[in-house]
């Protein structure tokens, strides 16, 4: 039985105690909401003021706290290049009131510590333990305890250029159909400088191809072409070049679809003297201009059947263009093969 009675008794406690809290609640609700614009103004006079003093107490102790300290690297800029990336701040750990580290952390025009790098390129690394007494002078209202950064590793290059020749690729340049380029293809300027890292450099080859994007050209072609080369050489602090677009200028003419026969010329016959060809000549097609027409003969073409290329399971050998006119394009052979047989 009192076992049971003792059982009873702790929730009505519990629920007594809830009681007083929610009256105290209450009591502190309604107070509060009866409370006019002037008592609201005591009242946040006092936190305020209360808020004040305790900030003025905290800002005045002292702290240990990590400081950001931006970092300017010195060398030779106009010779040599940083191929590494350096850091732009280091870590240091400082010991100081709240007021000096509030200062130092916010800052308008935070004090740069100014780094020397004597003989770049023979250094392989740099040590921030090195520069404390810089960056105790930097900092002279705290107390600079270390430079949280470890070794630093960097690498520097030679600052050199090199100009690169530029040639129109022929590839991206799409004619009407009928229609041939009549001039020299002129790009200016003919040669980009780059200027970067040596070891860079000394892997640019002495002439790129100029990307240009001609189509369905029917017209004299005369353009400034971007000079993009991002694909293989992208725009970096390692790598520039000094020019945005190149210019690009040609002149086509309407051509004219012409055939003829040529004699077929033998090569490496004597290997098998008793084989001969079944063709003495072969068709060919090819593009010209009005004005050239009448000046193409057969005798400006050689067609070769090559012996060397026998082939005994077909016996057929194989046939290539070996010399065309200049003022002819676009050359194609009525055969690849033709066929040979024994005496």
């Amino acid at each position: 039985m009192v076992h049971s009675i003792r059982q009873y008794k702790k929730p009505a406690i519990f629920e007594q105690r809830m009681q007083y809290v929610v009256k105290a609640f209450q009591h502190f609700f309604f107070s509060v909401i009866r409370k006019n614009k002037h008592d609201w103004e005591i009242i946040l006079y006092c936190v305020g003021t209360a808020a004040l003093f305790w900030i003025l107490n905290a800002m005045g102790k002292v702290y240990h706290h990590e400081i950001s300290v931006p970092v300017r690297f010195e060398f030779d800029e106009k010779k040599v290049l940083a191929v590494s990336s350096l850091p732009k701040s280091v870590k240091v750990q400082a010991e100081g009131r709240g007021w000096d580290l509030l200062r130092q952390i916010w800052a308008l025009e935070p004090g740069e510590l100014k780094v020397k790098v004597d003989k770049p390129l023979e250094k392989g690394y740099l040590i921030p333990k090195n520069w404390q007494p810089a960056v105790r002078e930097l900092l002279p209202s705290v107390r600079v305890e270390s430079i949280a950064e470890d070794t630093i590793f960097c690498r520097f290059d030679k600052l050199e250029t090199k100009l690169v020749g530029l040639y129109a690729d022929l590839k991206d340049i799409r004619l009407r159909p009928g229609f041939e380029i009549s001039s020299r293809i002129e790009v200016n300027p003919r040669f980009v400088e780059f200027k970067g890292a040596a070891s860079l450099l000394k892997n640019l080859p002495p002439m790129m191809p100029l990307k240009i994007d001609a189509r369905n050209v029917s017209d004299a072609f005369d353009q400034n072409v971007p000079l993009d080369l991002s694909e293989e050489y992208p725009r970096s602090q390692l790598l520039q070049y000094n020019q945005e677009f190149v210019n690009v200028r040609f002149s086509v003419r309407p051509s004219l679809e012409e055939e003829l026969e040529v004699m077929l010329e033998t090569a490496g016959s004597e290997k098998y003297p008793n084989l001969y060809l079944k063709e003495k000549k072969v068709l060919i097609t090819f593009l010209v201009s009005q004005e050239e027409r009448k000046k193409i003969k057969p005798e400006a073409f050689r067609i070769v059947a090559d012996f060397e290329s026998f082939n005994p399971a077909d016996s057929t050998i194989e046939v290539a263009l070996k010399q065309k006119p200049a003022q002819v394009s676009d050359v194609q052979v009525s055969i690849s093969k033709t066929r040979v047989y024994a005496r």
